[in-house]
């Protein structure tokens, strides 16, 4: 007998977007996947962006500082 909790599950895990903002050489870049990867010379500017693209999803947006730890 199939076991459809699992599959629920998985296919949740398949649709969760993580959007990560970090520093960048020219001001924030928000990395959604690659070839994706604008940049803002605004950090807020880039939140906002991100924000947007994780509007209508499920996920997570994660704000890094320059060693790559979350900003608090």
């Amino acid at each position: 007998m199939p076991s459809h909790g699992g599959d629920a599950a998985n296919r949740w895990l398949r649709t969760v977007t993580l959007i990560e903002v970090r520093p960048h050489r020219w001001g924030w870049k928000v990395f959604e996947a690659p070839g994706v990867e604008p940049v803002f010379p605004d950090k807020q500017d880039a939140i906002s962006y991100a924000q947007e693209r994780a509007r209508f999803r499920s996920g997570e947006i994660r704000i890094l500082d320059s060693s790559g730890a979350r900003f608090r």
